[in-house]
C-alpha cells in the first residue's frame, strides 16, 4: 500500500496520522463493545468503574512483568 506524499517525510506523517485515526476509531469500538459487555452481565456503579479503570491501564510488557519488576504474571 502507499501513503500519498512526496518525501519520506510526508509519507510516514500521513502513515502516522492513519494509524492515529485507526486507534481512534478502534477505542470507540471497544468502548461500545465494553458497554454492551456491562449491560448483558449487569454490571453497574463502582464495579463498573473498577473495571474501566482496569482497561485503561497499561499493559504489561511480553512476560508479563513490569520494569521495576512487579509485574501481576
Amino acid at each position: 500500500m502507499r501513503s500519498p506524499g512526496g518525501t519520506l517525510s510526508e509519507r510516514i506523517a500521513n502513515w502516522h496520522n492513519r494509524l492515529l485515526e485507526a486507534e481512534q476509531k478502534m477505542g470507540g469500538y471497544q468502548r461500545r463493545v465494553d458497554e454492551i459487555a456491562f449491560e448483558i452481565y449487569g454490571v453497574e456503579g463502582t464495579d463498573r468503574q473498577v473495571l474501566r479503570k482496569e482497561a485503561e491501564a497499561p499493559a504489561l510488557p511480553p512476560g508479563g512483568v513490569a520494569k521495576d519488576g512487579g509485574g501481576n504474571a
